[in-house]
């Protein structure tokens, strides 16, 4: 997490409490327009049509690759051109699906925490309205007792 994130997630704590802030909020909020660049880029690598056009854009130099019939022209394209085109795809695929799974558990993580928050919350007023009833009874309790009138009987 970059300082710029950092900064971000504190500036969301101070402003909603730390049971409140959303971190895939704090993360869209704070990204700067290359950061949104590089993720739309990613986002359309990331794709099975695009590791399809990739193998297909490898597959074109490959009959080239093989009339050389040279053992190193093979390995280059095979490491060169189908490897780093075609897997950089199903590796972005898998980054963006774990991705997504993590920022769906975040979101998950934040509800349960501020329900578990909120029910805290109402178990404290529970207890401090039950510690102010006994309070309020031991005060009965303890106070001293009221004086009777003394009552004059018959005349004097």
């Amino acid at each position: 997490m970059s300082k710029r994130h950092i900064t971000a997630v504190h500036r969301h704590i101070a402003a909603r409490g730390a049971h409140n802030v959303n971190l895939n909020e704090v993360r869209e909020d704070s990204m700067t327009v290359g950061d949104r660049v590089a993720e739309a880029i990613t986002a359309g690598v990331g794709t099975l049509y695009c590791a399809i056009l990739f193998t297909c854009i490898s597959l074109v130099s490959l009959p080239s690759a093989l009339a050389t019939r040279s053992p190193v022209v093979i390995v280059g394209w095979i490491s060169s051109y189908f490897l780093q085109l075609v897997l950089l795809s199903f590796l972005q695929i898998s980054q963006n699906r774990s991705g997504a799974h993590s920022e769906a558990r975040a979101l998950l993580d934040l509800h349960v925490n501020q329900q578990s928050f909120a029910k805290l919350e109402a178990i404290d007023r529970k207890i401090d309205e039950k510690i102010d009833a006994v309070n309020a009874r031991l005060d009965t309790l303890t106070a001293p007792p009221a004086r009777k009138r003394a009552t004059k009987e018959g005349g004097a």
